[in-house]
């Protein structure tokens, strides 16, 4: 989310709070006030949920396995969930079939393909787990995933971490989608009508997510690659040889 506008969990705490008819606190995250208790539980939920409902560019890594012969390996310590069709075998320039279904996983098993040249995968035990067995030592297998740490740690400006734990901490989602996503479940947590709260969350949403990345411009006009020859198809060194 590049260009956000963020906020310390202190500030989105104090808007929601007034929104919902609360004092703003001095530091709500560590308010006796109960509502305000309420919020701070609340606000780690409202990110973890923002965090599985969208793939959102400033969560996304990228991890590199070197296999060493063995048939499963260690996700990294962040991992929330992978984002599909982007495991590749990079020695062999190959994308790997899965994830798999425990239920395919058991017919390849059960059938014996180890001579298959396609390579599976699936997630287990917080692991990846490769078909066949023993692949081959030395290969370089990439993929990307969401990572869970969505919050900016105030104590070292640098690291990030899977929730709020200070209301100087700097939650990483946008403010004012985070606030819409905390009112909802603090009304909802106190048995109130949701019916606004949501609506204006359902917009935020909307909003963030349809400029979380660029996309094309589209044109009525003719294609630039009409022409016999150009940019498009003409290579790049070696023109007329």
């Amino acid at each position: 989310m590049s260009g956000t506008i963020r906020a310390t969990a202190n500030d989105i705490l104090n808007q929601v709070g007034v929104e919902v008819g609360l004092d703003p606190a001095v530091d709500p995250f560590s308010s006796n006030d109960q509502s305000y208790s309420q919020l701070s539980y609340l606000i780690n939920t409202a990110g973890e949920e923002l965090s599985y409902l969208y793939p959102w560019e400033f969560l996304r890594k990228k991890a590199t396995i070197i296999t060493t012969g063995a048939n499963s390996y260690d996700l990294p310590d962040d991992f929330l969930y992978l984002l599909n069709q982007t495991v590749w075998d990079y020695d062999e320039d190959e994308p790997l079939v899965g994830p798999i279904t425990p239920q395919n996983w058991a017919e390849l098993e059960a059938r014996d393909t180890a001579g298959t040249t396609a390579v599976y995968f699936r997630m287990v035990d917080d692991q990846i787990a490769l078909y066949p067995e023993a692949i081959a030592a030395g290969k370089t297998i990439k993929f990307e995933y969401i990572n869970r740490n969505w919050v900016l740690d105030s104590d070292t400006g640098t690291s990030y971490k899977d929730k709020v734990t200070t209301g100087a901490d700097i939650p990483q989602f946008n403010r004012t989608l985070l606030g819409r996503m905390l009112k909802v479940k603090f009304l909802e947590a106190k048995g109130f009508d949701t019916t606004k709260a949501q609506a204006d969350l359902n917009q935020a949403f909307g909003l963030m997510t349809a400029r979380n990345k660029g996309a094309p411009i589209l044109s009525i006009a003719p294609s630039r690659r009409g022409k016999l020859i150009n940019s498009y198809n003409a290579p790049d060194s070696g023109y007329g040889s």
